[in-house]
């Protein structure tokens, strides 16, 4: 069965229709795929959990327990979700995506490594889900451009730490607070996202109702 390997359930599910998706072992060459017609690169779920634990073992590096989200909600590391293609790893990317983009000398350093994409959607902690292109790139290449893409993601950890250190009078040690993402206004669109959350509560809501009590 393709979809008994080893992989976080929380991104097993399309982002389009919330069925499971269909994937296949890491050096497969299938594509990752729905029935609704979303795909993906070959290996991508294998791909983003493995991100995944790059980012939170790089976290416990930097003795970070703990991401504290835009609401002021707690996202513990060790759980596993705090990163992962439906937590913060999207905003962590949308951050790097102006270091590869800008119009520094650095920059071109990371050229051409625009691998992975942020996709909206009606599940995750911010409404989106991370993605990783099918782009066609000889496995070395791809390979090199994702060993680029998770230095990137650990530079916006860093960075992000950084600023948190300039207010330690209202920062806990520990946490990496998503408010000090530089940029963060342009990342994020918070009326939308409040929206979002504010809808998701109201169909719970209405789900319980028509539940009645549990007997």
């Amino acid at each position: 069965m393709s979809n008994t390997f080893k992989i976080n359930p929380n991104i097993t599910k399309c982002p389009t229709c919330g069925l499971t998706l269909r994937f296949h072992k890491v050096e497969s060459k299938e594509l990752t795929a729905c029935k609704c017609g979303f795909m993906e690169a070959a290996g991508s779920l294998h791909i983003l959990d493995h991100i995944n634990n790059v980012l939170s073992e790089y976290a416990a590096l930097k003795n970070i327990h703990s991401v504290k989200g835009l609401f002021n909600e707690t996202y513990l590391i060790a759980k596993g979700n705090a990163f992962s293609a439906y937590g913060f790893m999207s905003l962590l990317l949308k951050r790097s995506q102006a270091f590869i983009f800008g119009d520094r000398p650095a920059s071109n350093l990371f050229k051409n490594i625009d691998i992975m994409d942020v996709i909206d959607t009606d599940k995750g902690i911010l409404g989106e889900r991370v993605s990783i292109r099918d782009t066609g790139l000889e496995s070395s290449a791809q390979l090199h451009a994702l060993s680029l893409q998770i230095i990137l993601l650990t530079y916006v950890i860093d960075e992000t730490l950084s600023v948190s250190s300039l207010n330690q009078n209202t920062r806990k040690s520990g946490v990496l607070y998503t408010e000090d993402i530089v940029g963060l206004s342009d990342l994020v669109n918070i009326d939308n996202l409040k929206d979002k959350q504010r809808q998701h509560k109201d169909i719970r809501d209405s789900v319980k109702q028509e539940s009645g009590p549990v007997l």
